[in-house]
């Protein structure tokens, strides 16, 4: 059962809500990632649009759309708009098959409130990443092979990202392979899942699209 604001749904109470409101306001693919992100898979939850509010601007609009945002921006402006030469390894390898594996194994629990979770960690960790590379400064200090390195970083984990996030959020996940210059279709798992197999030279978008216009309160 979904309750609303912690009470039962009901017309004589006026606090029914109706999943076509939602849509219009957000998008199909935020109000799945709503109901998805915070109600258990299994247990009864409860609606709240202040809450949904707070993960469209925050979880999706910030941590998601601004990150390819950012990182699109970046590899338009210091790589000439295409993927870069990645690094020989990658520090976050086990991090990202750690992740990928919990992911894989909350899915197959049909537990998917947990699922999107180790998603948002995912995201969060690239967002860390942003921060920690600073690719704006190694470009300002010359530093170009670092620059690639760090987009090629950032670029192959929007892929991923994409990847983890088709089963939830299908048409984000789709601007976000468009975005890359992939295919969503035909995916193989196996390899798609893998750290670095972005291939180097291809052509990206000019532009990211807006995947989250900011909202205001309902």
């Amino acid at each position: 059962f979904i309750t609303s604001n912690g009470q039962k749904m009901s017309k004589s109470l006026g606090n029914v809500v109706a999943p076509a409101e939602a849509i219009e306001k957000y998008g199909v693919d935020p109000l799945r990632y709503y109901l998805l992100r915070e109600l258990p898979t299994t247990d009864d939850g409860d609606f709240s649009w202040r809450r949904l509010e707070e993960l469209y601007n925050h979880e999706l609009a910030d941590n998601l759309g601004n990150l390819l945002s950012r990182v699109i921006k970046m590899a338009n402006q210091y790589c000439a708009g295409k993927v870069p030469i990645g690094p020989s390894d990658f520090e976050d390898a086990v991090l990202t098959t750690t992740l990928v594996s919990e992911y894989k194994n909350y899915l197959d629990r049909l537990d998917l409130q947990k699922a999107l979770l180790c998603v948002n960690q995912y995201i969060q960790h690239l967002n860390g990443l942003v921060d920690a590379k600073k690719p704006w400064v190694l470009a300002k200090t010359g530093q170009t092979e670092l620059v690639e390195q760090s987009l090629y970083l950032l670029l192959d984990g929007l892929r991923i990202t994409g990847l983890l996030l088709t089963p939830f959020l299908p048409g984000t996940a789709e601007k976000i392979y468009q975005t890359l210059g992939l295919d969503v279709a035909g995916l193989n798992w196996q390899v798609s899942a893998t750290r670095g197999t972005l291939s180097a030279g291809s052509q990206i978008a000019a532009t990211s699209p807006i995947l989250f216009p900011k909202q205001d309160k309902p």
